[in-house]
């Protein structure tokens, strides 16, 4: 391969705006000419306005001796952020454009993935692009005439259209390739003998059959013999036996500590449609860790927690990925609650380093002042937990370990169906306790595990309370063998005048 400045000085790029209408109905043209819009509304209103999905760049290619197109889109915010941005490549891109751009923009609205660039890659001699050359087997699949440009077009997309993109556009180092099919045959042979050109790597049933299934022998090789190496891989799959299904778990065997693996099965969708759901899925499990792990579970709500989150992050993306500002804030805020007060301003100081000047730090540290001004003068210390230790040995923890169903009833409010857990640790019984569809996303919430104190058959815990105070629940085991109990608050603000605290009970019963 040429270098990649080399290989990209010896290009000519052409660029046309690629453009989508506000109209009800936006038909694809799959046979525009270059120069005219991709995307073109039908209605004729004087009202309407057009927007721009995305760039053709046209790309004179000294590897492959021809001209290539491709059509960037760029987030919404590029034009108004400083920042760069990852970069999504999409093979079949005059297929899979749409479907990357509105799945990659409502997961980054979500907060699910970071925005991202898209780079629709426009097919001319699929066969011949997407396959390596023949090693195994000498006969050609029927309909396939022209095969083995595998090698040279990676060596277009590393040496001449990454610098192109690089060069035009504000990119960081996390690239992701999404393939389908022979796509998904290119991505897995870019993994295989040209690891350094992404990090990412979504495959939506991949055809690994390809020269009986020669290239999963390539990479679980390459594999092996890079334990250090970095990236992630989503494999998309339906019904099919031809893609990752086989040799699934021996990729996992194989797959280095830092190369995270995942594989979602989509039922009841035929391989040709399959895109349309799997980029989706693939880009919320590629991106899975993006959003803040304490949303869904409040033992990492901490800072130490959300450092390592965002620096295995970091490590896995090439770049430096700071924890939004609005989880600093919130460990901020729970820790203040606590009256743990030099908690909270270590938070604050590292919501400052990281989003300076921000006037919703400003707006908290002030609370946080002012509440640590009054447990100041009224000599309030930070919170404990009310239960006091006392052993408990096998025989007097039996009667709760294991799995129950629970609800929990607030009057006035909704009840919360979850599921809690008993286990014990050495002489410590605990209960882990996980609320349905009450985080911020409508998901699960995690409860940090609490130890319980047992007296006959009776037992007692508290937790931490997100608007302060202690959340202390008293409860027995009744003779029909539920657990019954009620909830009171302890050692939180007072309440102000007119505010009834709700009243708050719990039933578990055995799974």
């Amino acid at each position: 391969m040429t270098s990649p400045g080399r290989g990209f000085t010896r290009s000519r790029i052409a660029c046309v705006s690629i453009l989508a209408a506000g109209s009800a109905c936006i038909p694809f043209v799959a046979g525009a000419q270059a120069g005219r819009p991709v995307f073109e509304a039908t209605a004729r209103d004087t009202s309407s306005s057009t927007v721009a999905l995305g760039t053709r760049l046209r790309i004179r290619s000294s590897v492959l001796h021809e001209t290539r197109e491709v059509i960037v889109s760029t987030p919404p915010s590029y034009d108004q952020a400083r920042g760069r941005f990852p970069v999504l490549y999409v093979l079949d891109g005059g297929q899979n454009l749409l479907t990357a751009v509105s799945a990659s923009r409502a997961l980054a609205e979500a907060g699910r993935m970071p925005p991202v660039i898209v780079v629709a890659i426009v097919n001319k001699q699929r066969d011949r692009d997407f396959t390596p050359k023949l090693v195994r087997t000498t006969e050609l699949p029927p309909g396939v005439e022209t095969v083995g440009g595998a090698d040279a077009f990676l060596q277009f997309i590393g040496t001449e259209l990454i610098p192109a993109v690089d060069t035009k556009y504000r990119t960081q180092p996390m690239r992701t390739i999404i393939g389908h099919s022979l796509g998904g045959l290119l991505a897995m042979h870019a993994l295989a003998t040209a690891p350094n050109l992404f990090r990412g790597y979504l495959t939506l049933e991949p055809s690994l059959w390809w020269d009986a299934r020669q290239p999963v022998s390539a990479i679980l090789d390459s594999l092996r013999a890079r334990p250090g190496a970095v990236g992630r891989l989503v494999a998309v799959e339906g019904t099919s036996d031809e893609g990752w299904k086989p040799d699934w778990v021996a990729l996992g065997k194989v797959a280095p500590a830092h190369f995270r693996t995942s594989y979602i099965h989509v039922e009841n969708e035929s391989h040709e449609n399959l895109p349309y759901r799997g980029i989706y899925e693939g880009l919320a499990a590629l991106f899975s860790d993006y959003m803040p792990a304490m949303r869904h579970d409040l033992a990492l709500a901490t800072l130490p927690a959300l450092d390592r989150q965002y620096g295995d992050m970091s490590r896995d993306f090439g770049y430096n990925v700071n924890p939004p500002l609005g989880a600093i804030l919130t460990i901020a805020n729970r820790e203040a609650n606590q009256r743990r007060f030099e908690s909270a301003r270590r938070a604050l100081a590292k919501a400052d380093s990281l989003y300076p000047g921000s006037p919703d730090t400003k707006s908290f540290r002030d609370g946080v002042e002012t509440a640590a001004a009054e447990a100041s003068r009224g000599g309030l210390k930070a919170l404990e937990s009310t239960i006091r230790f006392k052993p408990v040995s096998k025989a007097e923890a039996e009667p709760f370990l294991g799995e129950w169903n629970a609800i929990v009833r607030v009057d006035p409010g909704t009840p919360v169906n979850g599921a809690a857990v008993f286990y014990l640790r050495a002489d410590t019984l605990f209960l882990g306790f996980t609320a349905h569809g009450v985080a911020i996303d409508g998901g699960d919430l995690i409860e940090a595990p609490a130890p319980v104190r047992i007296e006959g058959t009776s037992v007692i815990w508290d937790r931490e309370n997100g608007g302060g105070g202690r959340a202390v629940t008293s409860a027995r085991l009744t003779a029909n063998g539920r657990i019954e109990g009620e909830e009171t608050l302890v050692g939180g603000r007072e309440m102000p005048a007119g505010f009834a605290v709700p009243r708050v009970t719990i039933e578990m019963t055995r799974r």
